[in-house]
């Protein structure tokens, strides 16, 4: 079952990019014109767990000490459009590391595992009392966490 997640992007510091994967694949912000910051999203864990895709991003992740947690989450902005994945990470704000760097890195990982024309939004988790921030940290179990140990 999803969660609506009402003004989704209340307060957000930065709004999700969005990647097309295939043979024409792009990097594009969302918030053009496709999102508003008092739209809602649909949320929920995936039903199917790409295990694979998720252990591949966690292997990428370790190579950056910016990436605390990541969050792998399904939804749509539309309940008429198909679901698909959404990430969101917390990138330690003492580095760095801008999501648009990340996203790129991530496409490139990903772009033979992922099937051509699926698509994939990406979130950066910030410290502000964003709706979507609140329902990726508080309901979802992080798929990757930075080692204590290894912060770089």
């Amino acid at each position: 079952m999803f969660h609506i997640i009402r003004d989704a992007f209340f307060n957000v510091i930065a709004m999700p990019l969005r990647v097309l994967f295939g043979k024409n694949k792009y990097v594009k912000p969302l918030f053009a014109k496709e999102l508003k910051k008092g739209d809602s999203v649909y949320l929920k864990t995936p039903s199917i767990i790409p295990q694979g895709i998720l252990n591949d991003l966690s292997v990428l992740f370790e190579k950056y000490p910016a990436i605390l947690l990541a969050y792998l989450s399904e939804g749509f902005l539309e309940p008429d459009e198909p679901p698909h994945y959404i990430i969101g990470i917390k990138i330690d704000p003492k580095f760095n590391l801008r999501i648009e760097q990340l996203m790129e890195l991530m496409a490139k990982e990903l772009n033979e595992v992922i099937p051509r024309g699926f698509y994939v939004d990406i979130i950066a988790i910030c410290d502000t009392d964003a709706p979507i921030y609140n329902f990726m940290q508080n309901y979802l179990i992080p798929f990757y966490a930075r080692a204590k140990n290894n912060s770089g």
